[in-house]
């Protein structure tokens, strides 16, 4: 499905960065936020609901991130061509939060709805581990705001299945049992990842190690560079057809260039 198959007669006009600020401040998102859990009707109604999307997941994703793109062009420069990759994860940390609502109803017996990431490496493996990816990649609340609008409008336009209780529920906007899902379990585990990884960057640690690059690419960058290239390809000869054909001289250069620059970056970071 391409952006010009969306019902764009349907789309209400995207809200604007403070109306989706207001939206999240409000009384009611603020206590989903510090929900510990969900009872079990609530739990039910979430599950019924994702159980649902899985089977369209495809045009739900497109429309999820394609909303999400409207309502934040910034998430799309960012992104940029990683955004497909992007909604991959996006969808699989939303599949992992919903099957960690009641883990005991996630024991498989034989054909079922498995888990995106059933198996996963880290980072995804756990909610932290989704959260600190997602803000290292640079999303940031604004963008967060956007997604869960965004996942709202999805789930009522892309999910054909949906039946008159869930449609109900959805209609209900940030009252909704979807809604307050997301801000609980998706916003704010992102949220603290994001606070996280900015207390991460500021760290003596993190400001030392750019120090202390900027001291080794001081004394002699030119060989830096190039003692990186020569130690890349004796370690990993496949790597020489990259190269077959480029000025090395310059290239180290330009590593060396771009460490300064990280180096200075961590060395001053400041949020």
């Amino acid at each position: 499905m391409s952006d010009s198959s969306l019902p764009r007669s349907s789309i209400p006009p995207p809200l604007s960065a403070a109306s989706r600020r207001s939206a999240t401040s409000t009384s009611s998102v603020g206590s989903a936020m510090t929900a510990p859990s969900f009872n079990l009707a609530s739990t039910h109604i979430v599950k019924e609901t994702w159980n649902k999307t899985l089977a369209w997941k495809d045009a739900f994703v497109e429309a999820w991130l394609l909303r999400a793109l409207v309502l934040s062009p910034s998430l799309l420069e960012l992104l940029g061509p990683g955004r497909y990759m992007f909604s991959h994860h996006l969808f699989a940390m939303t599949d992992f939060a919903v099957r960690q609502l009641d883990p005991k109803t996630e024991v498989h017996g034989r054909e079922s709805w498995r888990g995106v990431h059933e198996s996963s490496p880290q980072p995804f493996s756990t909610m932290k581990g989704y959260a600190r990816h997602f803000a290292e990649l640079g999303v940031n609340d604004e963008h967060w705001e956007a997604l869960r609008d965004a996942f709202m409008f999805a789930l009522q336009t892309h999910v054909p299945y949906l039946e008159e209780p869930d449609q109900t529920d959805l209609s209900k906007g940030s009252s909704s049992v979807m809604y307050r899902f997301f801000v609980a379990h998706i916003y704010q585990p992102c949220h603290e990842g994001i606070k996280n990884f900015r207390h991460f960057l500021t760290s003596d640690a993190v400001r030392e190690a750019g120090e202390h690059m900027n001291q080794l690419l001081g004394s002699d960058a030119a060989l830096f560079g190039e003692t990186f290239y020569r130690t890349l390809m004796e370690r990993y000869p496949e790597t020489m057809d990259f190269f077959h054909s480029s000025d090395m001289d310059h290239l180290a250069i330009h590593f060396t260039q771009l460490l300064s620059i990280l180096a200075h970056s961590l060395s001053s970071f400041d949020t």
